[in-house]
């Protein structure tokens, strides 16, 4: 009986009543049940759980190290946190390991405005960053795969940069080498002739090579606005050349490394260019073919201003002429057709981002050709059957082997204006198939996801750039299954 009195009197002293309420450790119970201290359980059911402090309207429950876990606003959380990965649910069954990465980036950076992946290595443009107070001077951070994930490898920025230079503006990426366009430097006394600087990895770090300038430019060409590697050639367009008279109607000049330094081979013009074509926004380059996008490129003028046009040479190291200009098979004005470019091997995708579809105006499009042993052929077209007005599909694109990316960046995702999207294709057999539409889970209104597109078609990894995400700008990795 001493026992049962002495248990019951420990009892009465942690547990206690008030009216209706019951407490544990406390003598002023606020709740049905309150506890002071810690609960340990083998199983709990609840039908609902709350917790009051900084709640509010779209927030999410994130939680420390400790495992201390408190309500932070959505637009602050990097990445997916609180919304899911892809591969988690039926809408993302193609696609896997979905990783965000952003960097301690400033408002207005732009990370993500451009991508590419080779390898293990990836590259992302932030051609709006600010370097050692010169806002707009621009910067690009180099990842790498570590065999689970990806991680931050480097940052780098042109030593010599200056205020706007927009280094970071185009990237890419083969092997041993990274390319990036800063189409606003300013060459001497020139304003905004553009360069190209170049990055050998040593096996420990990415170093700067050498920094590519058109001998012949002037001011506002814009060397650098497009760039492109494979191999042991880069291309780089200059959309703003003036050639002879003619006001803008570009350029683009094609380099091959010589064992020591990449020279120039050859520049080339569209030959029935025109001032205003802008040749060279964009720019492809394979083992065999160089190719320029015209976006502005005006058919019959007055009836099809800006259809577009892409041009095709071959990359033999010597100079040679234009063999080929390919056109979208119903063209028309306002299409801006050659607004991006990509090619792998004898396949090529392009962008048409302001191309009108059905009724929409500039919802956009993409076109894939094919080398047939003599030229380069159209095989079909792709466009969005739920897409917009507006949504300009098409604005980049990516190839490699039997994958392929477009992104459509300012599309609108539910009640999220200009949230960004992109498309995902596979190659089937002759022809290319959309195997699924992607989205950050995370993203809202503005976001501009699908900024820049990037993918390896060997270790079938892609990324997706998104500008304007958390303000700053970051990119987004992921697997095709």
């Amino acid at each position: 009986m001493k026992h049962l009195l002495l248990s019951l009197f420990l009892l009465l002293t942690i547990f206690y009543s008030n009216a209706q309420n019951v407490g544990i450790g406390t003598a002023a119970p606020a709740e049905k049940l309150h506890v002071t201290g810690n609960i340990k359980s083998d199983t709990i059911k609840v039908n609902g759980i709350k917790l009051p402090p900084d709640a509010g309207e779209g927030k999410i429950l994130t939680s420390d190290a400790a495992g201390n876990a408190s309500w932070q606003d959505g637009g602050r959380i990097a990445g997916n946190i609180g919304y899911g990965v892809w591969g988690d649910c039926a809408t993302n069954a193609s696609i896997s390991e979905f990783q965000p990465v952003v960097d301690s980036v400033d408002e207005f950076d732009r990370l993500g405005q451009c991508v590419a992946i080779s390898g293990n290595f990836a590259v992302l443009g932030a051609p709006g960053a600010n370097v050692n107070g010169n806002n707009g001077q621009g910067s690009a951070i180099i990842y790498e795969f570590n065999g689970s994930k990806w991680v931050f490898k480097q940052k780098i920025y042109d030593l010599a940069g200056e205020l706007s230079d927009q280094f970071g503006n185009a990237v890419a990426i083969a092997g041993n080498y990274i390319v990036i366009g800063c189409a606003s430097d300013n060459v001497g006394a020139v304003s905004n002739q553009g360069s190209v600087s170049i990055y050998r990895n040593n096996g420990t770090s990415w170093v700067f090579m050498q920094k590519l300038t058109d001998a012949s430019g002037a001011a506002a060409d814009l060397f650098g606005s497009s760039i492109a590697i494979f191999g042991n050639s880069i291309i780089a367009g200059s959309p703003g050349d003036d050639v002879g008279t003619s006001i803008d109607e570009g350029s683009a000049s094609i380099y091959r490394f010589n064992g020591t330094f990449w020279v120039l081979v050859q520049k080339i013009t569209d030959v029935l260019g025109a001032a205003g074509d802008r040749f060279g926004s964009s720019v492809a380059i394979s083992a065999t073919y160089a190719f320029a996008g015209s976006p502005s490129e005006t058919g019959t003028a007055g009836v099809d201003d800006n259809r577009g046009s892409v041009a095709v040479f071959l990359n033999n190291g010597t100079t040679t002429p234009m063999i080929q200009r390919l056109i979208d098979d119903d063209s028309q004005g306002g299409d801006k057709f050659g607004s991006a470019i990509a090619v792998s091997g004898n396949d090529l995708i392009i962008g048409a981002e302001t191309d009108d579809v059905l009724s929409n105006p500039a919802q956009g499009s993409v076109v894939f050709f094919k080398y047939t042993g003599s030229s380069w052929q159209q095989v079909e077209k792709f466009t969005d059957v739920l897409g917009e007005a507006g949504d300009n599909l098409g604005n980049v694109v990516a190839i490699s082997g039997n994958y392929a990316m477009a992104g459509v960046y300012l599309d609108d995702v539910g009640a999220n204006p200009n949230q960004g999207t992109a498309f995902l294709f596979q190659k089937v057999g002759n022809y290319w198939r959309k195997l699924q539409q992607i989205t950050d889970p995370g993203a809202g209104y503005n976001d501009a996801f699908g900024s820049g597109v990037a993918i390896d078609g060997v270790n079938r990894r892609f990324l997706v750039g998104s500008m304007r995400v958390h303000e700053s700008g970051g990119g987004f990795f992921g697997k095709v299954h």
